[in-house]
């Protein structure tokens, strides 16, 4: 005889595999489609890196694969050159095992860094790992899972206390400056000597890593990304997770775009950095503040595509596993649901109607003003607290 409530727990205790299995379903059909021919992102890696090895670093600005020209900044070539040494399929598929490789080591870091039992730390990963995110960055053959593994080592190293090491890990995201701008700048508000250092010398290690390629890399770069918005424009809007995706769904005229988009992004990005300044830097309460800066780098990124969403892994498993941070049981629950909304938007629009608004941005924004919100509740709990004692 079934117990009460067996049916709901059976279904949520299945429910992460069947996402899980139709993640892996359309990846693998995706895949297919990729090996047989099909245009997809990996192809631009493999293309720059036989350039670099031929001797035409100058050609890699904007590159020659048709329709995806390579935008990254010249230090990123490096760990993409030894796909010039293998064939499309070849490249497709070592692309894509760094990428599962990455992905676990990042789990791995979050595991450690995250306290809740493994049943519950293994429905959490499994859910991101039926998320879109996922699936289509496995496809394309993208690589948004390494920058999770960077945030997450870290995270990782910082709360062991490896401060400079931290700063200089967190240094490779500049691989995407609109996803690593934002660290140095919080370590210079905090004061964080270390952390910065780091981060300075790892950014002179990534510049003077470009030596090789010639002077004139850096000129191609410039003029590419000078280009770059007229490419972003040509990305459709639903296949971005920004608010300025979302404001793009119904503005069309780029001045208004931009002030609706600073009017909405900047408040946000303002009330993280007093998160920041307000709270305590020790090892408990660093998961949360990584979280609400991947929040904020998610929603006010000027551009930041379905796959690079992979990132709200992080701040996804501290809202799920660190339910002990939490002052407020409400805002924990509105970010709850804001988190569903975003994962389910995301489905829709990535694996049923392929189209539609930007919808995920705001979801997510929601997330970030409830994770805020109980920050500051739990500051202004801790004077009282403090004199009671």
């Amino acid at each position: 005889m079934t117990a009460p409530g067996g049916g709901p727990r059976t279904a949520a205790r299945w429910l992460p595999w069947f996402v899980l299995g139709n993640a892996l379903f359309w990846a693998l059909l995706w895949a297919s489609q990729a090996m047989k021919g099909a245009t997809r992102d990996w192809r631009h890696f493999h293309d720059m890196a036989r350039l670099v090895l031929a001797g035409r670093a100058n050609e890699i600005y904007p590159g020659y694969t048709p329709g995806l020209p390579f935008i990254h900044p010249p230090y990123a070539v490096w760990p993409f050159v030894p796909l010039g040494l293998l064939s499309e399929g070849g490249s497709y598929l070592v692309c894509t095992l760094s990428t599962v490789l990455a992905m676990a080591g990042a789990l791995l870091l979050l595991r450690r860094a995250l306290p809740g039992q493994r049943r519950q730390f293994a429905t959490g990963a499994l859910l991101a790992l039926g998320s879109p995110s996922w699936t289509t960055m496995m496809a394309l053959g993208q690589v948004s899972s390494w920058y999770l593994l960077v945030v997450c080592a870290g995270l990782s190293l910082w709360m062991r206390g490896r401060r400079g090491w931290a700063g200089a890990i967190l240094s490779l995201l500049m691989f995407k400056p609109n996803i690593g701008a934002v660290f140095p700048l919080l370590f210079l508000a905090r004061r964080q000597g270390r952390l910065l250092g780091g981060w300075l010398a790892g950014m002179l290690l990534l510049l003077a890593s470009t030596l090789p390629l010639g002077p004139g890399v850096w000129r191609n770069y410039v003029r590419s990304v000078r280009t770059m918005s007229g490419i972003i424009e040509r990305i459709p809007v639903w296949k971005q997770h920004t608010l300025v995706a979302f404001w793009h769904s119904f503005v069309h005229r780029p001045a208004l775009l931009a002030a609706l988009w600073a009017t909405s992004a900047l408040p946000l990005a303002a009330a993280t950095g007093w998160a920041w300044l307000r709270a305590d830097l020790d090892a408990s309460n660093l998961p949360r503040l990584f979280g609400v800066t991947v929040l904020m780098i998610v929603t006010c990124s000027p551009y930041l595509h379905h796959y690079d969403a992979l990132l709200l892994t992080l701040p996804g498993l501290v809202w799920y596993l660190d339910r002990g941070s939490y002052r407020s049981a409400t805002l924990r629950a509105v970010g709850g649901a804001a988190l569903l909304a975003a994962y389910l938007i995301q489905e829709v629009s990535l694996w049923l109607i392929e189209g539609g608004w930007s919808l995920v941005g705001p979801a997510v924004a929601v997330w970030l003003v409830a994770e805020l919100l109980d920050l500051a509740r739990a500051r202004a709990e801790r004077p009282a607290q403090v004199e009671s004692d």
